[in-house]
């Protein structure tokens, strides 16, 4: 049976410099920066040295895991450099 999760929150939660947020296709380094870690692929479903390929399927699972009932997953950022980024890619 797959259990009732709440559904992401609309704004990503924060403390201080911290941000949570879901995990998007802009975070595919991310998968890369793991994969190079020899822990990650003997704990999780993200192959060592992802192909550029591998390393979406990891994103797009994690976005999907809500939707399944396994957890909620999300990426740690730093809040002042997430929205610098939010804010170039609006005036770009």
């Amino acid at each position: 049976m797959t259990e009732h999760l709440p559904s992401w929150p609309t704004e990503p939660p924060t403390c201080g410099s911290v941000v949570l947020h879901e995990f998007t296709d802009d975070d595919v380094h991310l998968a890369f920066e793991l994969g190079d870690d020899p822990y990650i692929p003997l704990i999780g479903s993200l192959p060592a040295l992802p192909t550029a390929q591998q390393a979406l399927e990891w994103i797009h699972r994690q976005r999907g895991r809500s939707a399944e009932g396994k957890g909620l997953s999300f990426a740690i950022a730093d809040a002042t450099v997430r929205q610098r980024r939010r804010c170039h890619r609006t005036v770009a």
